[in-house]
């Protein structure tokens, strides 16, 4: 039984489509009101949907909390290499599609908030590419879709902060075009981190 990764992709996909309808409908409405106003209605909305987003991925992390007891023969350091059974991983990842490099694949724990890598709250994944994934299994798996490797090495180099101190990474969007993704640290700080123009731009948000 699988969790998260179909249910996740159908909400974002309801989201982005509510967003786009609910703008387009303003754009009409509002085409001889004022464009300053316009732009703070539109705003409003994509904090909303954020907002949304945000409380999803928060319920997501909580059910992995829950479900993440010691796995005989998992590492507990947050520098292990891999996960013990990474075969295992490995044939979940398969098994639904995910589009990797099997011969190139890189690890790394998802630790608590100082920095202790005991318990099992998954694992990111990615093959040297732009492409990362999430993984974690236990009662129940879960597989969904990271932050891009590109995405968030620029954050790094913004705010020298290090991976580990990321407790949340979700999107408002799914599918084609430019979605923004957004980061929330263990500390709180929540950031923005979009593409436009050829560039990568990472806002903190003030909440």
């Amino acid at each position: 039984m699988t969790w998260g990764w179909t249910y996740s992709g159908i909400v974002s996909l309801i989201l982005g489509l509510v967003a786009t309808g609910l703008v387009a409908w303003l754009v009409y409405w509002m085409q001889d009101k004022d464009q300053t106003a316009l732009k703070g209605v539109v705003d409003r909305i994509d904090d909303a949907v954020r907002e949304i987003s945000e409380k999803l991925a928060e319920g997501e992390q909580h059910q992995i909390e829950e479900d993440s007891g010691e796995i005989a023969g998992e590492p507990t350091t947050a520098d292990a290499a891999s996960p013990g059974n990474a075969e295992e991983y490995v044939r979940e990842l398969k098994s639904r599609g995910i589009p990797l490099d099997y011969s190139k694949l890189r690890w790394s724990k998802k630790v608590r908030a100082d920095g202790d890598g005991r318990g099992n709250l998954g694992w990111f994944v990615d093959d040297g590419g732009l492409k990362r994934y999430f993984i974690h299994r236990g009662r129940k798996t879960l597989v969904r879709p990271a932050i891009p490797r590109h995405l968030l090495t620029k954050w790094e180099e913004v705010t020298g902060k290090d991976p580990r101190e990321i407790e949340l990474d979700y999107q408002t969007g799914s599918g084609k075009g430019s979605h923004a993704w957004f980061v929330r640290t263990y500390a709180g700080d929540t950031w923005r981190i979009g593409t436009g123009k050829g560039s990568v731009v990472v806002a903190h948000l003030d909440e």
